[in-house]
């Protein structure tokens, strides 16, 4: 088994300070006490993202000391000098950790606020327990010596780091009123027949005029502008699909007039729903 495994995902050795590279993906979860640390000084030549989920770490970089508590995620450049070790209190430090060469499309994701040279910090408010639920399958695939093992590790890493990537976005869904959020999903499952703007108010536990606030102000539109300009996008795929008349979009949608239909997709596109197959 261990040699399958150095195989497939060519596990890194160490020898002294330097890190061999790691091919393709390595990870794991790690509880450590007070005494573990590592200290690469030319750092490896992948990325190394940290996630802690209890107690804390701690990182070194040019003499500058930081802690690494909970929910705070770490990311280490290509050779960046790596220090990192149990924070001495609590003397404990569960994190999850991976080793990965991204894919080119990934960088953007990878773009958090600098807090040193090649070392990356970020706090995460938003959508811990997904994260840390993606990182775990990440390990696991890491782990596995099934098919397409390394590929559905990739999968779920670029999960855990788009999710991570909406702390850093002040209008992400994610940094919502959680009732907002609510209303939002219950808008999306029902583009049929969106509740009433009373009954998204009402399951939020707000007044009418102040969850109209709310929503606008989290979202950009009104509640019922929202609704009607997903219904309205939800029709547009279904036209460029070409399989349905204009008038079983319309009740698809749930707009009882396929006439009324029309004049709302105009005013919204600009064109009437009979053309759109011929634009996509």
């Amino acid at each position: 088994m261990e040699d399958s495994l150095n195989y497939l995902y060519d596990f890194p050795m160490q020898y002294g300070d330097h890190l061999l590279p790691v091919r393709d993906l390595l990870g794991d979860e790690f509880w450590m006490k007070k005494g573990y640390g590592t200290r690469r000084p030319k750092g490896s030549q992948d990325w190394l993202l940290i996630f802690t989920l209890e107690g804390a770490g701690q990182i070194t970089s040019h003499d500058e000391t930081s802690s690494l508590p909970p929910n705070h995620a770490l990311l280490y450049d290509p050779n960046a000098e790596q220090d990192y070790w149990t924070a001495p209190d609590p003397g404990n430090w569960h994190f999850l950790w991976t080793h990965f060469q991204p894919y080119p499309h990934w960088l953007p994701l990878l773009d958090w606020p600098r807090h040193a040279n090649g070392l990356r910090l970020l706090p995460v408010t938003a959508n811990q327990a997904e994260i840390t639920a993606a990182l775990r399958r990440t390990t696991y695939y890491c782990q596995s010596c099934q098919p397409m093992a390394i590929e559905w590790a990739m999968h779920t890493l670029e999960e855990a780091l788009l999710l991570l990537n909406e702390n850093l976005r002040q209008d992400a869904p994610s940094q919502w009123d959680p009732r907002i959020r609510q209303a939002v999903d219950e808008i999306s499952r029902s583009l049929k027949q969106p509740p009433s703007l009373p009954e998204l108010a009402s399951r939020s536990g707000l007044s009418v005029s102040r969850f109209s606030q709310l929503f606008t102000e989290s979202v950009g539109l009104p509640p019922l502008r929202y609704a009607e300009q997903l219904r309205l996008r939800h029709a547009r795929e279904l036209l460029r699909l070409g399989s349905l008349r204009v008038s079983e979009v319309a009740e698809t949608c749930g707009y009882e007039s396929a006439f009324y239909f029309s004049n709302r997709y105009r005013k919204a596109f600009g064109y009437p729903p009979s053309q759109e197959k011929s634009r996509a």
